[in-house]
């Protein structure tokens, strides 16, 4: 490790310690490299610690000036939302997701943290939306607040279709509406058995649910289904990943698949409804419904369904 990094470990060591004492290291490092962007970001987070805002702030514009890094500009959108710059606290958080797309979790929470303080000002508006879009937004939000997440979902499409520019920054609320639905879905677990098959899916499952891995969640569960094409609990779990990477039609090919081997296989059935429900086929999505609800033995999967999504399927018949 070189000497600059030895100081810059240390630096970083203290901020959390005490800032006031990183100060100095950090200075060391930017009297010989002036441009040494991750000292001046560590300064400059030295300084955000001791709320020296407007010093921290002109250093993270020094940065962003020389090479713009993701530290730089999440930082930079957290003293904009601090300051109740809503519409440049978003512009830095998708500046980030830009550079490094895979910031996009940590993104969508910022991004939401500051939707839920526009929920809170009913008379703020971003003008960078239009005056329609403005009023889905909030009525979305309102809704959000009230758990009827379908609901919101709705006002925050409609809203990109009123305004296209409302799409980068209302992808974070959406997403979170997708989260909602992917937390529903139902799987069953694997027995374990020593054979490979077995053991990939473990594996599979364990990347999916304990490390959030959804890429390589799949590549083992398309090995376990080179094995066994008619493994149905295997072509569920890649049905939901799919859905997670927001490919809807795929999706709902992949429960087809496992309904085709076993049309009493209740985890595909409620999982396609759901997804039925968020592409808006609401009839195709009741039949699902229906199915469950006649058949006895799918009595603990249909009280799996919550409230809104029964309002949901009620709309076909009104």
């Amino acid at each position: 490790m070189t000497d600059t990094n030895n100081k810059l470990k240390e630096a970083f060591d203290l901020i959390h310690v005490n800032p006031e004492e990183s100060l100095p290291l950090f200075d060391e490092i930017l009297e010989s490299q002036p441009k040494n962007t991750e000292a001046i970001n560590g300064k400059a987070s030295a300084y955000m610690k001791l709320n020296k805002i407007d010093r921290a702030e002109e250093l993270f514009d020094n940065s962003i000036s020389i090479n713009a890094t993701t530290t730089a500009l999440i930082n930079k959108g957290i003293i904009a939302k601090k300051r109740q710059d809503y519409e440049n606290a978003l512009k830095y958080y998708n500046q980030t997701n830009n550079i490094n797309p895979r910031m996009k979790n940590i993104t969508c929470i910022l991004k939401n943290d500051v939707f839920d303080l526009l929920d809170l000002d009913d008379d703020y508006e971003l003008e960078m939306f239009s005056k329609e879009a403005n009023l889905l937004l909030k009525k979305g939000l309102n809704y959000k607040k009230e758990n009827r997440y379908w609901d919101s979902l709705e006002c925050y499409e409609l809203a990109i279709q009123n305004d296209e520019r409302c799409s980068e920054y209302l992808d974070s609320l959406i997403h979170e509406v997708n989260i909602q639905i992917e937390n529903q879905f139902l799987f069953k677990r694997p027995t374990y058995s020593d054979t490979q098959e077995s053991q990939l899916c473990i594996t599979g499952l364990q990347k999916l649910l304990l490390e959030s891995k959804a890429n390589e969640a799949m590549t083992y569960f398309n090995k376990v289904l080179k094995i066994n094409p008619k493994n149905v609990d295997t072509l569920n779990y890649k049905a939901i990943i799919l859905f997670n990477q927001a490919q809807y039609d795929q999706s709902i090919r992949y429960f087809d698949k496992c309904l085709k081997i076993d049309e009493n296989y209740y985890y595909a059935l409620f999982n396609k409804s759901l997804v039925l429900i968020r592409t808006k086929k609401l009839e195709e999505a009741f039949i699902c419904f229906e199915k469950l609800l006649n058949n006895p033995d799918s009595s603990p999967i249909t009280k799996r369904y919550n409230t809104e999504d029964i309002k949901k399927f009620n709309q076909i018949n009104n």
